[in-house]
């Protein structure tokens, strides 16, 4: 699922990000988040990042998040 809410916080997100990938079983968690330049005239624009299952030993599973935007 691709979410784009603004009004979603960090915990909700990861929440969402959690139950999509160890519960539902999704293959990849993708959100879009909203990113603002640092230089003027401050531009904002959208980022896309992906997150996946990671196997890890010692621990079963952990995620990795990729910023796929350029």
């Amino acid at each position: 699922m691709l979410r784009t809410d603004l009004h979603t916080t960090p915990e909700e997100a990861f929440e969402e990000a959690m139950h999509n990938i160890f519960v539902q079983k999704e293959e990849v968690h993708r959100f879009a988040m909203p990113n603002t330049s640092r230089k003027p005239p401050h531009k904002a624009r959208w980022t896309l990042f992906e997150m996946w299952p990671i196997n890890v030993s010692p621990s079963p599973f952990k995620l990795m998040a990729v910023n796929t935007s350029s």
